[in-house]
């Protein structure tokens, strides 16, 4: 039997789970820090490695050359097939009740924050590579868009290292928020991406495509996840069989993803709602015992598998690396003024989207925030800031 394609698809998927457990081993008995950070640190350095050594054997630049033609597919790999199932992993372990009590501070960080966030990136970044590499002020709020929402996974395993860094209700939220604002980002870098590649239309147009794109991303979107969510919940309702309620929730992300790329609608959004709905109405209602056991430990396998290989391919990106097309200098003050800029743009837009909480609270004369959060502005927010600024990481 020949080896093709599919054998060589095969064996690079193998490769990384095999990286990325060994990775995920020596880190749980000797560096123990967040999953995510070794990994994609790791990747890193053995991308570096890679790159130093092919200059010496001509196998490692075939091998090198080999893993950068995967590597060109994995934007859609992320955007189209993986994001869907992480966020529904997610949004299965949102409860309904709580997230309710949040609604109003989980919104304004979402919505507000993620925007504002985007807005104060793209800016900075082009006023600071007006001297370096000028870019279109498009580029820059694209890029903005990226590097602008905060992982839910990473905020998930700080969280759960650190259980005393602050409050459980300030604990939910948070989470709740990094969830939610996932989607947001991911809505807001197919709008500005459209908005970009039709610069030769006059502005008006082109704003006019991007209200369309939203609409479409996010009313399908929706739409689309509580409709199949509620069919998938129909289903696990009509069988008893544990295995069979599970395979359905898996297909049931699988063919909202297909679904959505068909229809130009929004994966994060649809899947977010469909895990919701599966999460709180599927598991009480729906799953037999045994059926709701296992499915929590399905979709965290799922879960944490496909973060492992995300962050290490995000790492092993560092293999396209050209730093000597600018200049050794440039691309270190490119990348060095990169963090400040991505922490001061998450602070301001966390202050700014509360206070307009706190003045909406004053117009309308009344308590928008649930009591357990309404000290979020207090000394405790710098720590939350804080969380926000560590976890954040571009994953889009």
């Amino acid at each position: 039997m020949g080896h093709g394609d599919g054998s060589d698809i095969f064996s690079s998927i193998m490769y990384l789970l095999s990286g990325t457990v060994l990775i995920r081993v020596v880190n749980y008995h000797y560096i123990k820090l967040a999953p995510s950070v070794v990994t994609a640190l790791s990747a890193v350095v053995w991308g570096g490695a890679l790159m130093l050594l092919q200059t010496v054997n001509s196998d490692i630049a075939a091998s090198l050359e080999a893993l950068r033609d995967i590597l060109r597919n994995f934007p859609e790999l992320v955007m189209d097939y993986m994001l869907g199932f992480l966020l529904f992993a997610a949004a299965i372990e949102v409860d309904l009740g709580r997230l309710g009590r949040v609604r109003s501070t989980v919104i304004s960080l979402a919505l507000g924050g993620t925007f504002l966030s985007t807005l104060f990136v793209g800016t900075l970044t082009w006023l600071l590579l007006r001297r370096i590499v000028p870019l279109p002020f498009e580029i820059c709020l694209l890029f903005g868009t990226v590097v602008s929402p905060t992982d839910p996974i990473a905020v998930t395993s700080v969280l759960n290292e650190k259980p005393d860094l602050i409050s459980e209700s300030t604990r939910y939220f948070v989470w709740c928020e990094s969830l939610f604002n996932d989607a947001v980002g991911v809505v807001l870098y197919y709008g500005m991406l459209n908005f970009t590649v039709n610069g030769d239309a006059p502005v008006s147009d082109r704003l006019w495509a991007v209200v369309q794109v939203f609409l479409r991303e996010c009313v399908v979107g929706v739409v689309l996840g509580l409709v199949m969510g509620y069919i998938a919940y129909l289903l696990i309702q009509a069988v008893s069989e544990p295995v069979l309620e599970i395979t359905i929730t898996v297909v049931l992300v699988g063919i909202l993803e297909v679904m959505c790329v068909e229809l130009g609608a929004s994966i994060p959004l649809a899947t977010i709602c469909a895990g919701l709905l599966i999460g709180n109405y599927g598991l009480e209602f729906g799953f037999s015992p045994e059926g709701a056991e296992g499915f929590h430990q399905i979709w965290r396998f799922i879960d944490e598998t496909l973060n492992s290989v995300l962050f290490l391919m995000i790492g092993l990106m560092s293999i396209y690396w050209a730093p000597d097309i600018l200049g050794w200098g440039k691309y270190f003050v490119m990348m060095l003024a990169i963090i400040p800029i991505s922490l001061f743009s998450r602070a301001m837009s966390i202050t700014l989207s509360l206070s307009m909480l706190l003045w909406a609270e004053k117009l309308f004369g009344r308590k928008l925030r649930h009591p357990s959060v309404r000290h979020f502005l207090s000394a405790q927010s710098s720590t939350s800031v804080s969380m926000s600024w560590f976890t954040e990481a571009p994953h889009l």
